[in-house]
């Protein structure tokens, strides 16, 4: 025999045929199996028979990938071919097809060809067809998600999709989803900047593109913000990316510009460069139509944008001139050893000195603090006059603010300090929140060491006891909230939604018992000021105040109970938060980083590898918006059911009902005077059970109801019908001890 036209691998079993026309070739040259191999003694076989004898199952494992390929007179030599092979060699026990986990050999997905080889489907599958066996071993292999796999077969299903259509697709995922060089979105040049690689996409190439949702055509002026943040694309890498993200006020999230590196830009003002520029032009083509809103960044972002102190720096509020303070604290440390000496001895006798034991004493300190109450504001010349900085406080690096001149004042009618927004996600959920919530569960350290830890405020019990309640919430917590409540020793894993739901709904319920009075007054002061500055009921100078009220209360309450080190930069900053909300006429979650965040995340995790990933970033997002990706979310209607039938959902706005549900079942109606348990939908007509009482949930230092939070029992027997168009609000409920008896408090956010 020969064997040659044999292609051998290193490792036996891993024998696969590149091609189906290979296995043509070599049956045509080669008789690869016959019956005088199943009589042949395997010390007298030939490496090419040793080959077939091995992998006989694994290449009887593409009998079913080439049912309908026949030669040239129709006559089907592959498939019997196949079948011979399977029929003549007896006793085969091949574990190849025995194990169900054991993919079959594709094409490398390093070559960017993501081939799927079906299974030979010799097993009992039931009365599934060939198509339904083939896509559930495909969306096993590949980890398909349910909603991805749920997309895929109802676009198969789809009556406008025409078969010959689905017989022509491409078999390569880069074909399909290929973009004609001429409807590229953007193709920037790539080169070297700031110690890395950096591409500029633009801000006007973005907004003229018409397959997205980047604005709002209907608007006379763009208002535009931008944000800038460090993305960690690959793990194990110190390689990450920084871009320049923008949005219009309820639109998509667009790129700007991006830049690639291992470390982040050396030096902003050029990062910045193209973008002030383009500002600058588009002002001056279309005058009072283009402005640029506002910047907002987390502290460790804003500090190198603007070219200003980071949030260790004792002057590091970029709104205000307030000084930050340092505190040290002598302590004992009972577990150094030293040695003592009276009086000079000779080497032999210093090695039989015994060492001593003492109490050494050292001076620890704390986090430089913001707890003054008296500041003044900074003003946009301080940012055009850098250089008299130094001449008026000296060259004293304490007193020192600025950095240098930043790009970003040449913006135009673009404000350093006003323009530049408190980032509440980073202020409130992540800094202010967690700290709180650890000091409750672990206790507070004001300073570095064991020995200034103070004691759990709650106690493993409560702790315990705390999350189960958390924990029970589960299905309680509505659509809206893209996480579920989880335990508290999870707290340094919990998301920004996640510390949202506990600061501005759960928390103020579930630590009413766990806490004293004072520390959960301190707590109810920092979450009401938060619900106040996003309400959607509207940002008034009256409610502003309000907030700004509470949080100097809040504050105060803070230096009382745990020092005044516990007001760091990250917490301080909260005192212009709504003073922001109040200048730009909107909520503060609209001001922060989450949208940006998302888009990041959503971006960066279709980076395969680090081979030119910053082309691959800008090749996905071109491909995202070629496709439609970011086109508009939600609508402009107010209900959707305008069929006379049964349904369990019901879409009012931006918010989903659903009576199946327990956490999208509460509503309120005629302007939250009545409040329901939702039963049912019919067109658009609902029916549910209405509370009977109504109560305030707490009468200090406001009505409860003032805040979005109404306590309501009784839930009545007897079912009412109302009409969607009359419901006014939906409830995060929080069931209490008593039967039918729940806190209601009312969701600020939509999906």
């Amino acid at each position: 025999m020969q064997v040659d036209d044999v292609s051998v691998s290193d490792e036996g079993d891993e024998y696969f045929p590149d091609n189906l026309e290979d296995f043509s070739m070599i049956q045509s040259e080669t008789p690869l199996i016959d019956e005088d191999i199943i009589d042949m003694n395997t010390d007298s076989m030939s490496p090419a028979q040793h080959i077939i004898a091995e992998n006989v199952d694994e290449i009887c494992g593409v009998r079913n990938a080439v049912d309908n390929i026949t030669d040239s007179s129709g006559s089907g030599v592959l498939s019997a071919f196949f079948d011979d092979v399977r029929n003549s060699t007896p006793n085969n026990n091949n574990s190849f097809l025995s194990r169900e986990t054991s993919p079959t050999r594709s094409a490398s997905d390093e070559d960017g060809i993501n081939l799927f080889v079906p299974r030979p489907i010799s097993r009992d599958y039931g009365k599934k067809s060939r198509a339904e066996i083939l896509l559930a071993q495909w969306a096993v292999q590949r980890k398909i998600t349910q909603g991805a796999g749920s997309q895929l077969l109802h676009i198969l299903k789809d009556p406008t999709v025409d078969l010959l259509d689905l017989a022509n697709l491409p078999l390569s995922l880069q074909t399909l989803k290929k973009i004609p060089k001429s409807k590229v979105p953007s193709s920037p040049e790539i080169k070297n900047l700031c110690g890395g690689e950096y591409a500029y996409l633009g801000i006007e190439n973005n907004l003229n593109c018409s397959k997205a949702y980047f604005y709002d055509r209907e608007e006379e002026v763009i208002n535009l913000a931008f944000n800038t943040d460090g993305v960690d694309v690959i793990e194990s890498s110190p390689a990450c990316f920084w871009p320049i993200l923008s949005q219009c006020h309820g639109c998509r999230v667009f790129l700007i510009a991006l830049y690639y590196g291992n470390t982040k830009p050396n030096n902003f003002n050029d990062f910045f460069h193209d973008f002030v520029e383009e500002t600058k032009y588009l002002k001056k083509k279309y005058g009072s139509k283009f402005q640029v809103y506002f910047f907002t960044a987390d502290t460790q972002a804003k500090a190198p944008s603007l070219n200003i102190k980071g949030p260790v720096g004792y002057f590091s509020c970029p709104k205000c001139k307030i000084p930050g303070k340092r505190s040290f604290k002598e302590v004992e440390n009972d577990n150094e050893e030293v040695m003592t000496r009276k009086s000079k001895q000779n080497d032999k006798e210093v090695k039989n000195n015994k060492k001593q034991k003492t109490k050494k004493k050292k001076i620890i300190k704390s986090n430089i603090h913001f707890a003054d109450k008296k500041y003044k504001r900074r003003k946009r010349a301080d940012y055009y006059n850098v250089s008299n900085e130094v001449k008026t406080k000296g060259e004293d690096p304490k007193l020192i603010f600025h950095h240098g001149v930043t790009k970003l004042r040449e913006i135009p009618d673009f404000d350093p300090v006003k323009d530049v927004v408190i980032d509440i996600q980073h202020a409130a959920y992540i800094n202010t929140l967690e700290k709180l919530v650890e000091y409750y569960i672990k206790g507070y350290c004001v300073f570095s060491g064991k020995s200034s830890r103070r004691r759990s405020l709650l106690g493993a019990k409560n702790v315990q006891l705390l999350s189960t309640e958390l924990e029970n919430l589960k299905k309680w917590c509505p659509s809206e909230f893209a996480r579920k409540p989880r335990k508290l020793s999870m707290l340094s894993d919990w998301k920004s939604t996640e510390d949202r739901q506990f600061l501005e709904y759960t928390g103020l319920v579930l630590l009413k018992k766990y806490l004293p009075e004072k520390q959960y007054t301190c707590f109810k002061a920092l979450a009401l000021a938060m619900r106040l500055v996003n309400a959607e009921e509207g940002i008034t100078e009256e409610r502003m105040r309000h907030a700004e009220a509470l949080i100097e209360y809040f504050f105060e309450l803070c230096t009382e109970l745990y020092g005044p080190e516990f007001i760091t930069h990250s917490i301080h900053i909260l005192r212009h938060l709504p003073e922001d909300c109040l200048r730009f006429q909107t909520t503060a979650i609209a001001l922060s980083c989450l949208a940006f965040e998302n888009f990041n995340f959503e971006l960066s995790s279709s980076i395969q590898t680090g081979y030119n990933a910053l082309q691959q970033m800008i090749n996905r997002y071109n491909e995202n918006v070629f496709w439609s990706k970011y086109e508009k979310i939600g609508g402009d209607w107010k209900y959707n059911n305008e069929e006379d039938v049964e349904s369990e959902t019901l879409r009012v706005g931006n918010y989903i009902f659903r009576s199946d549900r327990e956490g999208d079942s509460f509503c309120s109606i005629n302007s939250d005077n009545r409040f329901f348990q939702i039963i049912s939908f019919r067109g658009n007509t609902v029916k549910g059970k209405e509370f009977e009482k109504i109560e305030s949930f707490f009468p200090n230092p406001d009505d409860s109801r003032y805040y979005g939070y109404y306590k309501c029992r009784n839930l009545s027997s007897v079912i009412s019908s109302f009409n969607a168009e009359n419901i006014s609000g939906k409830f995060y409920p929080i069931p209490t001890r008593k039967k039918d008896a729940f806190v209601l408090v009312k969701l600020q956010h939509a999906l």
